[in-house]
Order: C-alpha cells, then sequence, then structure tokens
C-alpha cells in the first residue's frame, strides 16, 4: 500500500494493527459471554463463545465505522498510537469506513502478500496474514499518529510543485 507522493507512511508492520484489533474486539466479546454465560443453553445454534465472537464483531464493526469516521482511531488504535486516513491525509468518510471495517474481515482469509499456492480464488493458504485487503480497496492508509502532520505537509509540498508545474 503506497502513498503517491515521495515518502510512504503506510505502516507495513502489522503487528500495532493486530493488537488494536484485539483491544477492541475483546472490549466487546469478554463482556457480551459474561452476558451470554447467564442463559442456560445454546443460542440460536451457537455456543456461548461463539455467540460473543459473532455478537462481538458485529458491534466492533459498527464501533470501528463510527470511530474511525469520527477520530481516526479506535480506542485499539488510539492506544497503539495508529490511526486511519484517505488518501488526502483526512478521517475516510463515514461510507468509506464502514465499506473498509466490513472488508476487514477478510484480512484473516484471503492472502494479499504472497503466492495462493495456485488457487484461482485467491483464498488464504499459508504464511502470515496481510491486513491491508480492506484498505487497499478503500483507498485507506493505517498510519502513526505522530507522522500526521508531516504527511500533510508533503501532500501541501507535493500539490504546491505540481501547481507550479
Amino acid at each position: 500500500m503506497y502513498f503517491e507522493m515521495k515518502y510512504n507512511p503506510s505502516i507495513e508492520n502489522q503487528v500495532y494493527r493486530f493488537w488494536a484489533k484485539m483491544i477492541d474486539l475483546t472490549s466487546f466479546v469478554i463482556p457480551l459471554y459474561m452476558v451470554f454465560d447467564t442463559y442456560p443453553m445454546r443460542i440460536f445454534g451457537f455456543s456461548k463463545l461463539g455467540l460473543s465472537l459473532l455478537a462481538g464483531l458485529l458491534l466492533e464493526t459498527v464501533y470501528s465505522t463510527v470511530l474511525e469516521h469520527y477520530y481516526g482511531a479506535t480506542l485499539g488504535k488510539y492506544l497503539a498510537g495508529i490511526a486511519v486516513i484517505d488518501n488526502n491525509g483526512n478521517k475516510p468518510s463515514l461510507l468509506k469506513s464502514l465499506k473498509r471495517n466490513l472488508l476487514s474481515i477478510m484480512n484473516l482469509s484471503i492472502n494479499t502478500n504472497q503466492s495462493n499456492g495456485g488457487r484461482a480464488d485467491g483464498l488464504y493458504t499459508g504464511g502470515f496474514f496481510n491486513m491491508n485487503y480492506n484498505n487497499r480497496k478503500c483507498n485507506t492508509y493505517v498510519v502513526f499518529r505522530s507522522k500526521l502532520k508531516e504527511i500533510k505537509e508533503l501532500q501541501h509540498e507535493e500539490r504546491v510543485t505540481v501547481a507550479g508545474d
């Protein structure tokens, strides 16, 4: 994932993004599990953990969509020191953030970084997953918050240079 400028601010290290996602997801899954644990039976055929994960993922998607649109980060991303921006260095629109978060589940199943082992469907077949599928499809970037000012300045310089040519 590369910006169309001299400097690529995207975070290539997936560890920050992974832990940010785990913080956000567990903040929903653990309380939901405690709620579902009060029910003595399976719900809709799901185990308590399965239902907690499914409901937590749905809630986390809505939560992430809204917080990334308004603040550029969720609690997990904030704690990891990262933010989501669009091509212009701004927080993503609500629709773009929704699309990005709906596609984020595909990061775990689609091999976007390595050979797919000859499979035509592009499904993940081995190795470490890559968390950039949703960003590539939405033209968004996960960057360190400390680099946001520098990114804006570089984008401004690029626009001035292009306009001056």
